[in-house]
This record gives structure tokens, sequence and C-alpha cells, in this order.
């Protein structure tokens, strides 16, 4: 099973998200509200990939980026935005 670290200060988001990704059962979700809980997280855990919201409040998913490249961590990244 393939896990994965949804990352979205929108809690319809992270649901929705979350839903799509675990539908075919073989992806296990784990739904972030902020990227500072995301780090911390990621210190306890590691996962396949996260999916990351740009525009996140306090550290913005480049800045979030450039934070766990700074420690080693090579998990692979997706960073999606809504702002047009």
């Amino acid at each position: 099973m393939l896990s994965v670290m949804v990352v979205d200060d929108d809690p319809a988001i992270l649901d929705v998200t979350r839903l799509v990704l675990e539908r075919s059962h073989e992806i296990s979700v784990r739904p972030v509200s902020s990227s500072r809980e995301a780090l911390d997280v990621l210190q306890k855990s590691s996962f396949d990939a996260i999916v990351l919201d740009y525009d996140l409040p306090e550290i913005n998913g480049i800045e979030f980026l450039k934070i766990i490249r700074g420690k080693g961590d090579v998990t692979p990244v997706i960073i999606f935005t809504g702002v047009g």
C-alpha cells in the first residue's frame, strides 16, 4: 500500500482528496492541515509521496519543499494551487 501525506489548510479539499486517493484501496492518506504540522509528522513518519497546497499560511508550498529538501528528504512532492 502506498502512503501519501496531503497538506492543505482547507478541510473540504483534504476530505475530497482523501476520498479520491483512497478509492482504489491501494493508497493510505494522512491529511494534514498546516505546513508546520506536516514538518512535525515528517519527523516521525515517512511517505511515498506528498501532495501539497502552494498557498499555505506561515510556510508556503515552495518554502516547505526547500525545508524538507534541505533536510535530505527526497520524497516526491506534488504542489497544487487553487489560486488563479
